[in-house]
């Protein structure tokens, strides 16, 4: 008992980088089903990552063990690259850390390192785990001349990430010898700026682009499920319609002016019982369309769009691009 406990004890920075990073995914909340038009992603993204997760034993010996320990999430702002990696935490019952630069970096020499390598010890004392950097590029970007601090930052990040497939059957966290495995997620909106070492060590690259019709409309019927919706199949076809070239994140907030709409209307009616509110009509969504209270994100960022398809035609894997059709994805 002595043993396990040492263990698991954690440093001091490390004990920083938990309170920092970890994220407990709520399965209720956080989970493939609460995330619209996302079929095939969902797939790929559940063989990639949670199947490992939940069944490491199958991948501690033979060719398996030499699976990747890394996945990128890349698209437009607003697609659910987030969301995607927390579902694969909760469903997997996977630790999640999330990690942002301003956890890693220091204006102090050698304090980066230090830190890069506290957050592998860290993931591997709370195996199974996922890592999700959100904007990786920001922490990853290519190496540059006359930046010493930044390529010692992802020296380090390389050596330790090198080292999860050597270390991923080590004891689990609670001392009992469960083996369990440790995920890397990036997650960008720029995977040209990404360094090459680390693209390397990325070799499942999935767009999240936006969502076609179909996959609008289940964004809709998924924001307004809790909803009471006047002729609730024509409202979903037509706002599917409205929101073409539109991210998933847009179309929710599009749902959320529509029901303010229908909020401020009504304030002034009287009121049937104290639970009653009156149903979201197609109406209201024109409403909060006409007085731009919501419009498209992407608009002024078309040519970020295309760089994206291009960026995946050339070096996207797995159920994006060319392959699965930019329109599958959803949010």
């Amino acid at each position: 008992m002595g043993d396990s406990k040492k263990t698991t004890r954690l440093t001091n920075r490390e004990q920083k980088l938990l309170k920092q990073c970890l994220v407990k995914p709520n399965p209720a909340s956080a989970s493939f089903k609460k995330i619209g038009g996302l079929g095939r992603t969902k797939r790929t993204i559940h063989e990639l990552i949670s199947f490992p997760l939940m069944r490491p034993e199958l991948f501690s010996s033979g060719i398996l063990s030499q699976s990747t320990t890394g996945i990128l999430l890349f698209g437009p702002p607003g697609t659910g690259k987030t969301l995607l990696a927390r579902a694969v935490a909760a469903e997997s019952g996977a630790n999640f850390l999330n990690v942002q630069m301003s956890d890693i970096q220091s204006m102090w020499v050698g304090e980066n390192e230090k830190n890069v390598k506290s957050l592998f010890t860290l993931a591997r004392k709370l195996r199974p785990c996922v890592i999700f950097i959100d904007e990786i590029d920001a922490l990853l970007r290519a190496r540059q001349r006359n930046m010493a601090h930044h390529t010692n930052t992802i020296n380090e990040f390389m050596q330790e990430w090198d080292g999860l497939n050597s270390n991923n059957d080590g004891p689990d966290a609670d001392g009992t010898g469960n083996t369990g495995g440790i995920i890397v997620v990036g997650a960008t909106n720029r995977p040209f700026d990404l360094d090459e070492a680390v693209l390397r060590r990325l070799p499942r690259r999935i767009l999240v682009s936006l969502p076609d019709r179909d996959a609008r409309a289940d964004i809709v019927r998924l924001c307004l499920k809790d909803d009471e919706v006047l002729d609730r199949d024509n409202l979903i076809v037509q706002v599917a319609e409205w929101t073409e070239g539109w991210s998933g994140s847009d179309i929710r907030n599009f749902c959320i002016a529509a029901g303010k709409s229908n909020a401020s209307t009504s304030i002034p009616t009287e009121r049937v019982g104290p639970d009653v509110k009156p149903p979201i009509s197609l109406a209201h969504f024109k409403e909060a369309l006409d007085a731009g209270d919501v419009r498209p994100s992407l608009n002024d960022r078309a040519e970020l769009v295309k760089a994206l398809r291009d960026w995946d035609k050339q070096y996207g894997t797995g159920a994006g691009g060319a392959r699965g059709g930019a329109g599958e994805w959803g949010f």
